[in-house]
Formats: C-alpha cells, sequence, structure tokens
C-alpha cells in the first residue's frame, strides 16, 4: 500500500467516526425536542415527532419480549439444573443410606450371633446363623450363597421395615436413627425431585425452542427495533438542524444553541474531510496515470531499439540481396559472351 492509500485510508476512517459521531448528536437533539413548543410549531415536525415515538414504543415491546423470553429460558434451565442437583442428592442419599444399611445388619448381625436380640422378631437373622457351618463367634465371608454387604444391607433393610430397630440400642441404635433420618430427607428430595420433573417434562419442548430460536429471534428483534427508532431519531434530528432559524431564538434554552452550534462544528470539519477524501482520490487517480504513462514510455523504448534493431538487419539482408543480384548479373554475361 503506497502512502497515498494509507492517507486515504486514514481519510475515510476519520469520515465514518465524524459521521457516526454527527448521527449521535442529532439523535441526542431530537431526544431533547420531544416537548419544545417552538420546534412543535414548525411544519412537519409533529408527524417526524409520531414516528419517533412510534418507534420508542416498538423498541421497549420488543426489549420486554426478550426479558420474557430470557426469563422462560432462564426458568428452565434453572430447574434442569435443580433436577440434576436432587437427583445427585437423592443419590447421595442412598448411597449413605445402603453404607449405613450394611453397618446396622452387621451390629444386628453380631448382636444375635451371642443371642441378644430376640430370637423369634430377628427370626431371618438366627435362620442364617444356624445354617452356618463351623460357627466361630465372628461375622462370616459369605452366608446363604449371597455377599456379606448385601446381606447385611437385607438385615438392616428388614430391621427398619419391620419398624424393630425399637430394640435396639448402643452403636446399633444409632444407626438405625441416622437411617430413618436419611430416609426422611430422601423422601422430601424425592419429592421435589418429582415435581421438578413434571414441570421441565411439560415445557420440554417449548422452553427448549424458547431457548435456541426465541432468544435470538428477539435479541435481532431488539436490534432491529433500536436501528429503527435511531433513524426516526436521526431524521427528526436532521430535520431540526436544518430548519433550526426557524425554531432557534432568544428564549431558547442554552443547551439547544450549543447542541445546534456543534453539529455545525461537526458538519464543517466533516465537509473539509470529504474535500480532502476527494483530493486525494484525485492525486491516487493522477499517480495511477502517471505509473501507466511511465509503463508505456518503457514500453516504447523498448520497441524503438527494437525497431533500431531489426532496421539495421533490413539494412544488412538488403545489401546482401543487392550482392547476390550483382554477382547474378556477372554470371549471365559471362555466359552471353
Amino acid at each position: 500500500m503506497s502512502a497515498r492509500e494509507e492517507l486515504l485510508k486514514e481519510n475515510e476512517a476519520k469520515i465514518k467516526e465524524k459521521e457516526e459521531y454527527i448521527s449521535s448528536l442529532l439523535i441526542t437533539l431530537a431526544r431533547k425536542c420531544s416537548d419544545s413548543q417552538a420546534a412543535l410549531s414548525l411544519p412537519g415536525c409533529r408527524k417526524l415527532l409520531h414516528e419517533c415515538q412510534t418507534a420508542s414504543d416498538e423498541r421497549r415491546r420488543a426489549e420486554e419480549r426478550l426479558a420474557a423470553v430470557r426469563g422462560a429460558s432462564e426458568e428452565y434451565e434453572g430447574r434442569k439444573l435443580l433436577l440434576e442437583e436432587k437427583k445427585k442428592e437423592a443419590a447421595g442419599f442412598s448411597s449413605e443410606i445402603d453404607r449405613l444399611l450394611s453397618s446396622l445388619g452387621a451390629a444386628v448381625y453380631e448382636k444375635c450371633s451371642f443371642s441378644l436380640l430376640d430370637k423369634e422378631a430377628f427370626s431371618f437373622v438366627y435362620a442364617d446363623i444356624s445354617r452356618e457351618d463351623g460357627r466361630k463367634g465372628h461375622i462370616r465371608s459369605v452366608i446363604s450363597g449371597l455377599s456379606r454387604e448385601r446381606r447385611f444391607r437385607s438385615y438392616g433393610r428388614t430391621v427398619i421395615s419391620r419398624d424393630l430397630d425399637s430394640a435396639l440400642d448402643g452403636k446399633a441404635g444409632e444407626i438405625a436413627l441416622q437411617i430413618r433420618s436419611l430416609y426422611r430427607r430422601r423422601a422430601e428430595v424425592d419429592e421435589e425431585k418429582g415435581r421438578l420433573h413434571i414441570q421441565v417434562g411439560s415445557k420440554r419442548h417449548s422452553y427448549a425452542v424458547l431457548s435456541k430460536d426465541g432468544v435470538e429471534r428477539a435479541e435481532k428483534g431488539v436490534l432491529n427495533a433500536a436501528s429503527r427508532e435511531d433513524e426516526a431519531l436521526r431524521s427528526y434530528g436532521a430535520f431540526l438542524f436544518e430548519k433550526s432559524r426557524s425554531w432557534i431564538g432568544d428564549d431558547t434554552a442554552p443547551r439547544l444553541s450549543d447542541d445546534i452550534a456543534r453539529i455545525q462544528r461537526e458538519r464543517a470539519e466533516l465537509d473539509e474531510l470529504g474535500r480532502e477524501r476527494r483530493r486525494l482520490k484525485r492525486e491516487a487517480k493522477a499517480d495511477d496515470i502517471m505509473a501507466l504513462l511511465e509503463s508505456e514510455e518503457k514500453k516504447l523504448s523498448i520497441l524503438g531499439k527494437e525497431r533500431e534493431r531489426i532496421d539495421s538487419e533490413i539494412s544488412e539482408v538488403a545489401a546482401e540481396i543487392g550482392r547476390l543480384k550483382s554477382r547474378l548479373d556477372e554470371i549471365r554475361r559471362e555466359q552471353e559472351s
């Protein structure tokens, strides 16, 4: 990129920045003059102001729609997240309950091994103990073909389901109390989990559509509405500026007069930048023509040298032709004589 092209690019960037700034000034002027009686007296002013108000209402409705869609989408995603958390919480309770049931079953088995519990009430434990071979007073690794862990957990579950824990004391009684507390807490979580599952399931499709398409459409709607509002305000502001001599007077608020003066200065600077751009483009075009001219002149110089070489060769060939013709004439004369 040449130096002049760099200058032109810099100039265009300044023009774009200046145009955007002037646009913002016009929008600000329009907002400030929404209730100016002096401006409203101008023909056509009320129509432009009405268009601004209409565009502003559309933008507010678009923002409300976006907020509603986002809220619905966030509510759905929040419930989904909460449902997953409740599932993990319930799974954690279940895991802890299983561990404590195994501990409770082991404690009950140990007590039954020493006949410390009622044989009728805890017959399901004593029946397994009576089938053990070579009883040595400690917990066996395998009972009735099931793993120790599963069997102890089965004991614990039976104790709780039959309300036999009232007969337990000490460590076994404490474990039973912990299990019942966890059962209650898990039931509460399961109830909340079920409610969330119904809510999420019933609205899965509608919320899924909102989260993917609705939010994006609503966001575009806000951008489009805001763009239309800016355009309406910009048109109104430009109208007020162009007609400023008709409504700006001694009784006009100083801030409005200052705004008009600022826009005038900025437009003057924009005009100067525009003239500079036109000059730079002309100079750039002249540079292009000069470059083409230099290229063509180089071609002409090369062709001129090539023509001199060809002319020299033509002269040599013509001289050779003349020599050959003279020789031929001599030979013919010799034959005639």
